[in-house]
């Protein structure tokens, strides 16, 4: 699930101009397009000195069986996992990201999920690695959908409010718990319909 998102580009404070100078940075070049995975994609994480940085990494872990672009929250105990979810935390922004219902190519609908805010990001929560090929790679947490998702998708990304970046990327956010995300009752549609998630 959640195969493609389109990059947020707001930063996360306007009060802190070294590191919104840093995303505006990290952001030229990029294309203004869908993200999918093995694209590159701007995330915020802990750099050398605990010190946040806007960092450019590659969307998803490279295996032999394939990439792997998105982790449940709920298995992070598992090998694979656990060494970047204690030590090697992102959060990426995003400015929507996309879902699809339905199984056959002729009539599946594609659904756009974006802020309520039309001037903020939503941020999903992360891992990162250094990966096989010599490049940062990271790759999005999910969980089970909550009730505004579940008949679209039986997964969602792990939504962070604003407020609990920080203190996700500092391992102070619990994973079997995570914010609570509800849904505003405005729904758009133009073929693809937007909900909007608040916190």
């Amino acid at each position: 699930m959640c195969s493609r998102f389109t990059s947020g580009r707001k930063g996360l404070s306007p009060e802190d101009q070294r590191l919104e100078d840093e995303f505006v940075v990290a952001f030229q070049g990029l294309p203004r397009r869908e993200i999918s995975p093995r694209d590159l994609a701007v995330v915020l994480a802990r750099g050398r000195g605990a010190i946040l940085r806007a960092v450019t990494m590659r969307w998803g872990f490279v295996r032999p069986w394939g990439t792997v672009f998105n982790g449940r929250s709920e298995e992070l105990g598992k090998a694979m996992w656990r060494e970047a979810a204690e030590k090697r935390r992102c959060a990426v922004p995003m400015e929507a990201f996309f879902e699809w219902k339905g199984t056959d190519p002729r009539n599946r609908r594609k659904y756009r999920f974006s802020s309520p805010v039309p001037a903020d990001d939503l941020w999903v929560a992360g891992v990162w690695e250094l990966g096989k090929l010599g490049e940062l790679d990271f790759s999005i947490l999910t969980k089970p959908a909550p009730s505004w998702m579940e008949s679209i998708h039986d997964r969602c990304p792990f939504l962070l409010p604003p407020e609990s970046v920080v203190p996700y990327l500092d391992r102070a956010i619990d994973l079997a718990a995570p914010p609570d995300v509800r849904v505003l009752p405005r729904i758009e549609d133009d073929n693809q319909t937007q909900f909007l998630p608040s916190f």
